[in-house]
């Protein structure tokens, strides 16, 4: 199963890519990408550290 660094990486990269073709077409500038750039990466960390707890949702995962 992947953990919560590999996700986090993943999502980062993701980002980047498509941060540099917003950025470049000039749809975003890079300050405000920055900005939904950090948000999305904690709310990220934020819900992977509720479902990682969250005893419901082991319990799917474990049936699966």
């Amino acid at each position: 199963m992947i953990n919560q660094e590999q996700l986090l990486g993943i999502i980062r990269h993701i980002l980047t890519i498509i941060g540099t073709i917003l950025i470049t077409k000039g749809s975003v500038d890079e300050s405000s990408w920055t900005l939904i750039t950090g948000s999305t990466l904690s709310l990220a960390a934020v819900l992977w550290s509720v479902f990682a707890k969250s005893p419901t949702v082991l319990n799917y995962l474990k049936k699966r």
